[in-house]
């Protein structure tokens, strides 16, 4: 399902700021955490992307000034949390792994803190409860030097037709 943009950046030594990185996917996303939804037809993955804004640059140098070891958005805060919604009849009916696209997509606002310092590292979700675990990067940092993660939970109001 990546569209023609999907694997697309600035190569090594373009000046900055680039086109948008694609929306769907990009060299920059990343699917931490799949579920079925519960009582739906509803697969969904969440996880982070960037350069939606900004664009990628590979080894770029940023507006910040840093310049990075590989694919990078241009503006240091152009990442974000996101989230694909997949429909599971299409997955199961689809010729090739590939072919499903999702129906849904987008930026997946937490509540707590910023997307740019709290990406989601992992999720668990207890389906008997309806309860999805989220896992923050760094969100729970009380000193200099500690970075643990926070857990976020989510409930479910879905309703059985």
């Amino acid at each position: 399902w990546l569209s023609p943009t999907a694997i697309n950046y600035a190569p090594q030594g373009t000046p900055g700021p680039f086109p948008p990185a694609d929306p769907i996917w990009n060299a920059l996303s990343q699917g931490m955490y799949g579920f079925f939804v519960p009582h739906s037809k509803t697969f969904c993955v969440i996880g982070s992307t960037g350069g939606l804004t900004s664009g990628i640059g590979y080894k770029a140098q940023q507006s910040n000034g840093n310049t990075c070891g590989g694919p990078c958005p241009y503006d240091p805060e152009d990442h974000t949390n996101y989230y694909w919604l997949f429909d599971v009849e299409s997955m199961v009916e689809a010729d090739n792994v590939w072919d499903p696209r999702p129906y849904a997509y987008g930026v997946w606002k937490i509540p707590f803190g910023d997307n740019v310092d709290h990406g989601i590292i992992g999720a668990s979700l207890d389906d008997e409860n309806g309860i999805l675990y989220v896992a923050l990067s760094n969100a729970a940092q009380t000193g200099t030097y500690d970075r643990p993660p926070l857990i976020l939970t989510f409930g479910f109001n879905i309703t059985v037709a």
